[in-house]
């Protein structure tokens, strides 16, 4: 029997608990659950691993949800986003709970913490899901999930593995193309042969001179399994229209970040969102990157 088996979960615990307190004892209407609260041990306790542009709109959504989960952990290797996140989680719980880390593995490493929330930029989804699933935790990590098919393959297998929930998504996907789905699989517009769309220039690597690495940032933390590199400012930048995202070794560019919206759209518009392409065919002779292109082929 593992050491994770051994334990009593905080769930379980303080729901047995709950059976066996004297009868002396007059407990709330909201710790027995009652008027549509959650009691405290049917909470998902939770972590934030990355403060940047997307981890701080998440870390609201979930410490505004205090129905079904409760954070208690916010970590960050740069140190003004990781005091940003922790103190906006106690300001808004009224208390001083919210704990905040350098490391990821610190947070992973908590026994009370049951999911984690991966908002970090791209390099590192993959390493920190398969260990958060390896920790026992549950996963939700920002899109897209991996660079690559093989990575998001490892992700499963470790979900398997350890019978964990690992979850990924896009928004804008029911959002913004959810009505296309009923109206392509109803047959209305006949048999769909061909699906186009758009999502901006792939990475392009550029090249800036190096920077002083700002007081409160770990460079190195920040690189991890990618490459050791002089720091500047924009290879760490969350802006949407460039930062990380412009550098292969972080992201893949618009092709991963509006392109992961428009090709899932398309996907569960077709109902074929759970299938890999059988082929991927690059357009090799385009003269500019504006004008690459790619044609992936799906059974059928």
């Amino acid at each position: 029997m593992t050491q994770q088996s051994q334990r009593i979960s905080r769930r379980s615990f303080l729901a047995a608990s709950a059976l066996t307190v004297a009868s002396p004892l007059v407990l709330s209407s909201s710790t027995l659950g009652r008027e549509r609260v959650i009691p405290p041990s049917e909470r998902i306790v939770m972590g934030l691993i990355g403060n940047g542009n997307m981890g701080s709109g998440l870390l609201g959504a979930f410490v505004g949800d205090r129905r079904n989960c409760q954070m208690v952990a916010v970590c960050d290797c740069y140190r003004s986003h990781l005091d940003r996140g922790v103190a906006r989680v106690n300001r808004d719980y009224g208390n001083s709970d919210c704990r905040g880390y350098e490391r990821y593995e610190d947070v992973l490493a908590r026994e009370d913490i049951d999911a984690v929330v991966i908002a970090t930029p791209d390099h590192w989804h993959t390493k920190m899901s398969i260990e958060a699933c390896r920790a026992g935790k549950d996963v939700f990590c920002e899109k897209p999930l991996t660079h690559t098919p093989a990575e998001s393959r490892q992700i499963v297998a470790a979900a398997r593995r350890y019978n964990r929930v690992c979850s990924s998504g896009s928004q804008r996907v029911y959002e913004d193309y959810g009505y296309m789905a009923p109206v392509v699989q109803s047959g209305a517009l006949g048999e769909v042969k061909e699906a186009f769309f758009e999502c901006g220039p792939a990475p392009t690597d550029p090249y800036y001179p190096e920077e002083p690495i700002p007081a409160g940032l770990n460079w190195c933390r920040w690189l991890g399994p990618a490459p050791m590199v002089p720091f500047h400012n924009e290879r760490r930048s969350g802006n949407f229209g460039g930062g990380w995202r412009r550098y292969s070794d972080y992201g893949n560019g618009f092709l991963a970040d509006w392109g992961t919206h428009k090709l899932a759209g398309i996907l569960y518009a077709l109902g074929i969102d759970d299938v890999e392409p059988i082929e991927i065919i690059p357009n090799t002779s385009a003269p500019h990157y504006r004008d690459h292109y790619a044609t992936l082929v799906y059974p059928g």
